[in-house]
């Protein structure tokens, strides 16, 4: 249904917002993060936006997720509240890419934890 490989991937240092609720109603808190980088003169040398999802929305309640929505920074850029300074680890990854509505964002997780990760 979807593809997924491995990947290498360097470590990441983002410039976050927090988002806790359903994964399909992160698209929001993207356009905050992205607002307060834009108001600090941060957003032209931004890298990629990254969602950083720590449950498994098949067994957390869409109301206790907890998620970033993150701006790839640089090192020598102030990560300064509200944004929180996420760091990924480097490493082999499962990646799965999706693209779409956020509304389809729960298939996606469904069958990567559930068919493909066992």
């Amino acid at each position: 249904m979807y593809e997924v490989h491995i990947s290498e991937k360097p470590p990441r240092r983002l410039a976050a917002l927090p988002h806790t609720g359903s994964f399909e109603e992160i698209g929001a808190t993207f356009g905050q993060t992205c607002q307060l980088l834009e108001e600090r003169g941060q957003l032209g040398r931004a890298g990629c936006m990254i969602g950083v999802y720590w449950d498994n929305p098949i067994l957390v309640p869409p109301g206790g997720l907890h998620s970033h929505a993150g701006i790839d920074s640089p090192a020598d850029r102030a990560v300064d509240p509200p944004l929180e300074e996420v760091r990924l680890s480097g490493g082999r990854h499962a990646v799965l890419r999706y693209k779409g509505p956020y509304s389809g964002l729960g298939s996606a997780y469904r069958y990567l934890f559930a068919n493909w990760l066992p």
